[in-house]
């Protein structure tokens, strides 16, 4: 809602010519011409049309953050169920760091052998990481 400031009174911006002349003359705006009341009432019009615009601009970027946080929430939940059925099936991934996850799934997509290869890497790697528990 719009507001006419007069000095410190803040008055309600009114919709019509015959309330917008009535607000005025309630303030001391006892002379005015038609003319002045009508640049008046567009002025108001077209700020009130503004600041509409404005709102609805902000809760279209409001949506569109909306938008890309389910879709970052989405992805994230997408990832969590890959790395969850990898570990499902291959349990001795989970004890890798992430530098030695990158560098097992790098040779299983350059070598034939790569899954044989991935286990055996596994295996022996949580082999080392236990052996250092106990040792540590």
């Amino acid at each position: 809602m719009n507001y006419i400031m007069k000095g410190l009174i803040i008055i309600p911006t009114p919709k019509t010519k015959a309330e917008l002349l009535q607000t005025l003359r309630e303030n001391g705006y006892d002379r005015i011409s038609d003319d002045q009341l009508d640049r008046l009432l567009s002025i108001l019009r077209k700020e009130e049309k503004a600041e509409a615009e404005i709102h609805r601009l902000n809760r279209a970027e409001s949506r569109k953050k909306t938008k890309s946080k389910a879709e970052r929430a989405l992805r994230t939940h997408q990832l969590c169920n890959i790395g969850g059925a990898v570990v499902s099936f291959y349990p001795e991934l989970a004890y890798l760091s992430p530098e030695d996850l990158y560098n097992l799934f790098n040779k299983i997509l350059h070598y034939d052998t790569g899954i044989e290869l991935s286990i055996e890497y596994a295996i022996t790697h949580r082999s080392n990481l236990k052996g250092s528990d106990k040792s540590g």
